[in-house]
């Protein structure tokens, strides 16, 4: 209490009438005690602006914490523009020879369809034109790569799991605790079996890129 006054801050989640359910954050070993030991702070000039603050005891974060959410009115808000990345060309296609020969093909066609008339004086200029044959000819014959994420090891296997465990987060009887801890550690075995077995193909698909030269593709996996 002395620390949010000294830094002019409040406690959302004691602002608001709420059930108990909604306000402890902590269960005790055997669940016998709650208690609210969490809290979200916001500067007091924000305080009209926060318009609840909240646990959700229902939510499945394998934790003996409870979710605590506020939701807040946001004002003045500054517009974030945002910066689209520069996509990159599939280089590694100029490896084949086959399209190395229409990449170039298509780079002297753009600049054989140039009049005399459109090419200018200057060498920026000129520059300028050639990029641009360049470019087109990069997007029309090898095309841009692809940003795919990478790929998440929890398998459906570990989602039927998760959803099962999820049925026990709130039983009250002495067997629904027991199956709900017995699904959070098969949950976790399960779900570093899947990661070890992402990792090993993630390897074996670096390996094989390093095998076969393919060092770009190897570094973006």
């Amino acid at each position: 209490i002395d620390f949010c006054k000294e830094k002019e801050l409040i406690i959302t989640n004691t602002m608001f009438q709420q059930p108990l359910s909604r306000r402890y954050t902590w269960t005790a070993p055997g669940g016998n005690a709650r208690y609210q030991i969490d809290y979200i702070l916001v500067k007091r000039n924000l305080q009209k602006n926060v318009l609840q603050s909240k646990t959700y005891p229902g939510a499945d974060i394998n934790s003996d914490h409870n979710l605590l959410c506020m939701k807040i009115r946001l004002q003045n808000k500054k517009k974030i523009k945002r910066m689209s990345k520069n996509r990159k060309y599939d280089t590694a296609k100029l490896k084949d020879e086959e399209v190395k020969s229409q990449y170039q093909r298509k780079v002297k066609e753009i600049i054989n369809n140039i009049e005399d008339s459109e090419i200018p004086p200057d060498i920026n200029g000129k520059w300028k034109l050639f990029k641009f044959a360049i470019k087109e000819a990069a997007t029309s014959t090898i095309g841009f790569t692809k940003n795919t994420p990478r790929k998440p090891w929890i398998d459906e296997s570990v989602i039927d799991l998760i959803e099962e465990r999820r049925q026990y987060k709130n039983g009250k009887s002495l067997e629904e605790k027991i199956k709900y801890k017995q699904l959070k550690n098969a949950v976790n075995r399960a779900a570093k079996r899947a990661k070890e077995k992402w990792l090993t193909e993630l390897h074996e698909e670096i390996d094989r890129c390093m095998r076969y030269g393919q060092m770009e593709k190897a570094y973006n996996l």
